[in-house]
């Protein structure tokens, strides 16, 4: 399709390779049906948090401060994994 064509067109710009396209796409796919259908919720979080770090770092140049909403992901990574993560981000700010 031409959406997955542009993708992998961009990625190629950014020095990535194609299968990583087809692998983000297929996790976005599968991981949006599982979470909807509320099956195997455990087993998709993972690779849909990797994704969309993934993105959020190929999207903002590297600097994930500077894009989208960074208050949102910092209360949501503290919200997922807890104090360690606000010990780590503490950490890497200061």
């Amino acid at each position: 399709s031409k959406e997955m064509n542009d993708l992998i067109n961009f990625l190629a710009g950014e020095k990535i390779p194609s299968p990583v396209a087809y692998l983000a796409k297929i996790t976005e796919l599968t991981g949006c049906l599982l979470l909807v259908l509320g099956i195997f919720t455990r087993f998709i979080t993972l690779p849909l948090m990797i994704n969309m770090a993934g993105v959020i770092y190929t999207m903002n140049n590297g600097n994930i401060f500077d894009g989208e909403l960074p208050f949102l992901y910092i209360l949501l990574l503290n919200k997922t994994f807890g104090s360690l993560s606000s010990f780590i981000l503490c950490k890497f700010i200061t």
